[in-house]
């Protein structure tokens, strides 16, 4: 179940046991995949969030990534507005993800962005 590889994951990264933190991130992402749909789903991002120092990107990713997949798939509804509501920084993953600079949602660093005033219809 993916909530237990999540606690698997914190507790390799809170032991700085990395060899069981990327097979528990390994094993959440494939048991996300089929989940992403489900009821079970929202209790994957509350736990990823709660049990996950905000440094730490592993399952926040994972989470944001199949976020999206919903949002695709099936629109805004009350149970994604929620956890937008709750998690400032999955709402920023999200907003990244969909148009951050970056193929994989990251943010463009700041020697990669254009600041538009040269561009056309920027003055």
């Amino acid at each position: 179940s993916p909530v237990i590889h999540s606690k698997m994951y914190a507790i390799g990264g809170k032991y700085n046991v990395q060899v069981l933190k990327k097979h528990a991130f390994e094993k959440y992402e494939n048991a996300a995949v089929g989940h992403f749909t489900s009821e079970s789903f929202y209790k994957y991002i509350d736990v990823a969030y709660t049990i996950t120092p905000e440094s730490d990107t592993g399952l926040r990713d994972v989470v944001a990534k199949y976020f999206c997949e919903d949002l695709r798939y099936y629109g805004m509804f009350h149970r994604l507005n929620k956890k937008l509501h709750r998690y400032s920084d999955l709402t920023v993953r999200i907003v990244n993800r969909t148009f951050g600079g970056n193929e994989d949602g990251t943010v463009l660093d700041e020697s990669e962005e254009d600041n538009g005033l040269d561009s056309p219809g920027y003055y």
